[in-house]
């Protein structure tokens, strides 16, 4: 089971090229597929400002389309960060929705 903290360690950018930080996203995209999936929502604590995943879907696919993976690499660490909690990663829509995303990216370098 790959918890929150290794995901979020995966995508820690700071001081990394903006090259690097591909990588690790890329790191990410494969950790990501092979993560424990829930049923249950991942937002637990009681918020205002707390929204689902589907609320970053347009700023990690424009971040995508611009190339800025230091960027999504920082998206992404929020939405684990706020949900650390709970342990859980994603809704099982959330997850398929995110990799979904990052195949259009890496659907190329399956093996490398």
């Amino acid at each position: 089971k790959m918890a929150n903290q290794e995901l979020m360690g995966l995508i820690n950018t700071q001081n990394m090229t903006n090259q690097e930080a591909r990588n690790c996203l890329k790191n990410f995209y494969k950790a990501l597929k092979d993560a424990k999936e829930t049923d249950e929502y991942i937002w637990d604590v009681s918020s205002e400002f707390l929204s689902s995943y589907t609320t970053y879907v347009p700023y990690i696919y424009y971040g995508l389309l611009k190339k800025d993976y230091h960027n999504v690499c920082d998206i992404l660490s929020s939405i684990l960060y706020f949900n650390n909690k709970s342990g859980r990663v994603f809704q099982k829509r959330d997850k398929y929705a995110l990799l979904l995303l990052l195949e259009g990216e890496f659907k190329n370098e399956e093996d490398t």
